[in-house]
């Protein structure tokens, strides 16, 4: 009894250290974005202001890239890591929190998931090392610890806990109920400092709640062409990855052109779609009260569908997760407006049927989008997110590359 009360202390503790790097990477790179795409451009009247930043932004991308090679590391790669453990390479911490942070600040269509579940697992390899004897009782420290930075990126316990154990080849890795009662410790510690931290000095993250989700006979006529068309994008995403890491292969030694290649091709959509930058989960609300044309909302939509792949080949490593999610939202918004139905329900349909084809996780999908779209959405985002995976996994489509490939 002894030791499960020290190692439950060992957890909350582990849980706040984990909740404070998460809060101030997050903080730092808000601040920085504002300063940079803001408070400047307020400043100085410099033409094609989004393509000068992006070319720099690439540039430097790049140097972190030649120099220290592909980081951060995408989020399958990251869980593949924690759970080899011991026996994955060691990555410089101080390196990912660079080579996490410059893509976010230049405002790649990119996600901080991925960036800061690298960076914890990293931390987790550092702690296990150092100090075996305090954390000798707690195994697979490095799930654990993506379990903590999903659950606190997202706001969403339940999806940090789901995510990493949800595998199609059904490869749980944290079996065990005393594992889970650590990671639920390391969770709620998380999560509560950063309740803290950001009610007192700002900042957070998660994707904000969008009211008015409803489903008359005129949604429920359209549900499953909205499944179709979020599979279909999904496809569109997958495709748009192998064919942009094809591409930027040809070109496998010129890493600091590359990058700045995408940061010009980024920087130019910007000019016309602007809301093809960043992650997107700030600009939701927004994107709610624009009162944009629908083709604009789909071109947006489609847009960062395209942009997202093509800037990781090019060097813009970063998560996808938010950028789909956003891309799904405003091509959502986009089709109801052309249809006459309920936004916030062809948003939570095609989002689900597109993000669990690309994640290739249904129930941590609409766990995930249970946040965004409320209690009501539950059974609808279940069903679109399963059949959006047995529709992906049919033969017929097996040609068809997914994220991992």
């Amino acid at each position: 009894m002894r030791k499960q009360i020290l190692l439950f202390a060992y957890a909350l503790l582990l849980g706040v250290i984990f909740g404070i790097i998460i809060w101030g990477f997050l903080r730092a790179t808000s601040l920085s974005i504002n300063l940079l795409w803001h408070h400047l451009p307020s400043q100085l009247a410099v033409p094609f202001y989004p393509i000068l930043i992006c070319a720099i932004g690439g540039l430097l991308i790049g140097i972190v890239q030649k120099r220290y090679g592909a980081l951060p590391k995408d989020l399958p790669t990251v869980m593949e890591d924690a759970k080899a453990g011991s026996k994955a390479k060691r990555d410089n911490l101080y390196v990912l929190l660079l080579a996490a942070f410059l893509p976010l600040v230049f405002g790649g269509s990119l996600g901080p998931e991925a960036g800061l579940a690298g960076i914890i697992v990293a931390l987790c390899f550092w702690i296990s090392h150092k100090y075996k004897s305090f954390i000798s009782g707690i195994e697979s420290l490095g799930i654990i610890g993506i379990m903590s930075a999903l659950s606190v990126i997202f706001a969403s316990p339940i999806f940090g806990l789901i995510a990493p154990i949800e595998d199609s080849n059904n490869d749980r890795a944290l079996p065990k109920s005393s594992k889970i009662t650590l990671a639920l410790a390391v969770i709620i510690s998380s999560l509560g400092i950063m309740y803290i931290l950001s009610s007192s000095f700002g900042g957070g993250a998660g994707i904000p709640r969008l009211q008015g989700f409803s489903s008359g006979g005129l949604e429920l006529s359209v549900f499953i062409p909205l499944v179709i068309i979020g599979v279909s994008l999904g496809f569109l995403f997958n495709i748009s990855g192998h064919l942009s890491a094809k591409l930027f292969n040809q070109v496998k030694g010129w890493t600091i052109v590359k990058a700045v290649l995408g940061g010009l091709i980024l920087g130019t959509t910007a000019i016309f779609l602007p809301n093809v930058m960043f992650s997107g989960e700030h600009q939701m609300l927004s994107l709610l009260e624009a009162n944009l044309p629908s083709l604009i909302l789909i071109l947006t939509g489609i847009a960062k569908l395209l942009i997202t792949p093509l800037g990781i080949s090019s060097g813009w490593r970063g998560g996808y997760i938010f950028p789909i999610i956003f891309s799904g939202l405003s091509i959502g918004l986009g089709l109801a407006g052309l249809l006459g139905i309920c936004p916030i329900f062809a948003s939570a349909i095609i989002t689900s049927a597109l993000v669990s084809v690309v994640i290739e996780k249904p129930l941590a999908t609409a766990l995930l989008l249970l946040i965004p779209f409320g209690a009501p959405s539950v059974p609808f985002l279940l069903a679109s997110s399963f059949l959006a995976t047995f529709v992906s996994s049919l033969p017929i489509f097996s040609r068809i590359p997914t994220h991992k490939h």
